[in-house]
């Protein structure tokens, strides 16, 4: 049961595991991010603590359009929600990560596809599963561990009180030009981007990284 429940924890985060407000102020937003923090406060607004809370707040505000008719101007700001996510979690990073050394065998043309195909992946499956379950859970935040000036690891407790059960869950976090990014998750002590990095290393191994590419624009267009 509890391995099944890691599976979609997981899977949710990313496949995502991994969006501004629809319609409050970014003020607003960080007031109530704060409110659900039980964490001693972190000095900087953009710092990693705050990109997770960010990160959380938005995955609950994304929307899904294949269940909720949506007007124009929810949809555009649907979209504005998902671009926010997309900008904490870095998916081309995590996804790259994950071909190990295969990503300098293959061709930059290729690995572009790669990436793009991960990345709608992540939003046509992951975010609208994602904001549902987030909806449904309470968020421990537990602490912040710098390991260096461009790294940080976010500790967090997943509470399911209707399936009376706790994941651990770890962000690994890394500094860009843009600010802190989510570039993998932890769940229990399994790395996300080393699950799939397992995955796909065996399907190259085995088929070759054109069979991976056409795997995932098979379970694109279902």
């Amino acid at each position: 049961m509890r391995s099944r429940i890691k599976y979609f924890v997981t899977a949710v985060i990313l496949v995502g595991m991994l969006s501004p407000a629809a319609n409050i102020s970014a003020q607003v937003a960080n007031n109530e991010i704060q409110k659900k923090s039980n964490m001693s406060e972190e000095s900087a607004v953009e710092g990693p603590l705050e990109r997770i809370k960010e990160f959380v707040e938005y995955m609950k505000m994304y929307k899904d359009e294949s269940k909720i008719k949506l007007t124009d101007a929810e949809k555009k700001k649907n979209q504005e929600v998902l671009d926010k996510i997309s900008s904490i979690l870095d998916v081309p990073a995590m996804a790259k990560s994950a071909l190990g050394t295969y990503i300098n065998k293959v061709s930059s043309v290729k690995i572009n596809k790669y990436v793009t195909l991960m990345q709608k992946l992540v939003e046509k499956i992951a975010y609208p599963a994602s904001s549902e379950y987030f909806n449904e859970i309470i968020i421990q935040y537990k602490s912040v561990k710098k390991i260096d000036d461009t790294h940080a690891l976010v500790d967090t407790v997943i509470i399911d009180e209707k399936e009376d059960f706790d994941i651990d869950i770890t962000y690994k976090m890394f500094k860009s030009d843009t600010g802190w990014k989510i570039i993998d998750v932890i769940t229990d002590g399994d790395s996300l981007v080393l699950n799939y990095k397992n995955q796909f290393t065996k399907i190259i191994k085995d088929k070759g990284f054109d069979h991976l590419i056409s795997l995932m624009d098979r379970k694109l267009k279902k």
